[in-house]
């Protein structure tokens, strides 16, 4: 936090610096709750706690609209940037590479995305009361439930190639944010919490707008390599004339 003001130019500057790191440090509790399910309890206790304490520092006390956006774009950082150095080190396997990198590209968030939503299903569950054994449940039914919804939404939105410009933005806008109101849905009903129809909605809308964004800078990043591609091979050197 101290690092965020001081590097920050202004408040406004400093508010979503800080927002951004609660959404990474929503994650990291998040993937404490994961560890905690596949028996590294004390461990992931400690990362969970550690984790929630932090985002509570981070966020202000009335976080409002654009507080969650900049701490979506937190959380969504945490899982693109390990999707991106698995599918950077797969295209230089073979060179077939391309497809299996564009596989373990989606797939790596893909996988730790639902981890992390599992861990927060577990982490509710205990934070209510309730028994090892009803988290461990409420955890499984939402990895499993995300896996292929996160995957398909991924796939054709943000780290898709089927889209490309306004198309691209459009399509990772209205998946991502359909994926953020699923997974609301999926944890409540996994955790047995009410159903809220504004928080879904809200879900949707910060989903929308941290993946139009990311889908954005993606498609933008890829387009200096499509022109690299599309140059005309550069002529051979001519010989110089007979003396």
């Amino acid at each position: 936090r101290q690092a965020i003001e001081t590097v920050a130019t202004g408040p406004l500057e400093a508010r979503i610096g800080k927002d951004f790191m609660a959404g990474v440090a929503g994650t990291v509790s998040g993937a404490g709750g994961a560890a905690r399910m596949v028996g590294f309890n004390k461990i992931g206790g400690m990362i969970s706690k550690a984790a929630d304490k932090a985002a509570m520092e981070l966020l202000p006390p009335d976080p409002n609209f654009a507080d969650q956006v900049a701490a979506g774009f937190g959380s969504m950082a945490t899982f693109l940037v390990p999707g991106f150095g698995v599918q950077a080190g797969a295209m230089k396997l073979a060179s077939y590479a391309p497809r299996l990198a564009t596989f373990l590209g989606t797939a790596t968030p893909t996988v730790l995305e639902a981890m992390t939503e599992a861990g927060d299903a577990y982490n509710r569950v205990l934070e209510k009361g309730g028994e090892s054994k009803d988290a461990m449940t409420a955890g499984n039914k939402t990895f499993w439930a995300n896996i292929p919804m996160i995957h398909l939404t991924n796939r054709f939105g943000i780290l898709g190639d089927k889209f490309k410009g306004a198309w691209k933005v459009i399509t990772s806008a209205l998946l991502e944010g359909s994926q953020e109101a699923s997974q609301d849905l999926i944890r409540a009903y996994a955790t047995k919490d009410p159903i809220v129809g504004r928080d879904i909605a809200t879900s949707f809308g910060v989903g929308a707008i941290v993946g139009g964004g990311t889908g954005a800078l993606i498609d933008l990043a890829k387009q200096p390599k499509k022109a690299e591609a599309q140059l005309p091979p550069a002529a051979p050197p001519t010989s110089p004339p007979p003396p």
